[in-house]
C-alpha cells in the first residue's frame, strides 16, 4: 500500500491581503489609461487610418495641422511644355506643383514648410498643400497647350497661362506663374 504525505491545508487570503490586491489592480488600470492618454502619444490605428488626406497625402482644408508633402517623390502624370508646372493624376484626385511663381504663397495654419508650390483637388474640393522639396517631373509626357487629359472624374487642361483642373462636381483650381485660384 502506498501512503501519501498529508497536504498542508490551503491558506485563505485575509481581508487585508484581498484589499491590497484590489488596490494594486486599480492602480495598474489607472496607469495604463494615463499612459494611453499622455500628450504626444500616437493615435490609435483606426484614427490614423481615417485622417482626411487628399491625393498626395495632405489634410483637408479644415485640418489644423497640415502634413508635409514631399514634392520630389510624387508620380507626376504630365508637365506643361514650359516645364514649370506638372501634375499627378489618379482616380482619387489631382496634385499640381509649380517650380517658379510670382504670387505670395497662401498661409496654411499648422504648416511649417513651403506653401504655394502645390495645389490639390479631390472629392472634397480644392486646397493648397504644405510641401517640401522641389517638384521633379522627370521624363513624364508633355500635355500640349490647349489640350486636356482626364483620369476618372478629374480633368486638367493645359494653356500658355498655366493649368486648370476640375472634377465632375464642378470644383476646380488653376495655377499659373502669376497667380492661383482655388
Amino acid at each position: 500500500m502506498v501512503t501519501t504525505a498529508p497536504r498542508p491545508a490551503a491558506r485563505r487570503l485575509s481581508g487585508g491581503e484581498k484589499a491590497l490586491i484590489a488596490v494594486v489592480t486599480v492602480l495598474v488600470i489607472v496607469f495604463l489609461v494615463l499612459l494611453a492618454q499622455r500628450p504626444g502619444a500616437a493615435p490609435p490605428a483606426d484614427e490614423a487610418a481615417t485622417a482626411g488626406a487628399g491625393p498626395g497625402g495632405s489634410a483637408s482644408p479644415s485640418a489644423t495641422v497640415n502634413p508635409v508633402l514631399d514634392l520630389e517623390s510624387q508620380g507626376y502624370s504630365f508637365q506643361l511644355p514650359s516645364g514649370n508646372i506638372g501634375c499627378a493624376m489618379s482616380a482619387s484626385g489631382v496634385l499640381c506643383a509649380i517650380r517658379s511663381f510670382d504670387y505670395p504663397p497662401p498661409d496654411l495654419p499648422g504648416c511649417d514648410a513651403d506653401t504655394g508650390v502645390a495645389f490639390e483637388l479631390d472629392a472634397d474640393g480644392t486646397s493648397a498643400a504644405c510641401t517640401t522639396g522641389t517638384p521633379d517631373f522627370g521624363d513624364v509626357a508633355v500635355l500640349p497647350y490647349g489640350e486636356s487629359t482626364t483620369v476618372g472624374e478629374f480633368t486638367c487642361e493645359s494653356s500658355e497661362q498655366g493649368v486648370s483642373c476640375s472634377n465632375a462636381a464642378g470644383q476646380e483650381f488653376s495655377v499659373r506663374r502669376s497667380d492661383y485660384n482655388l
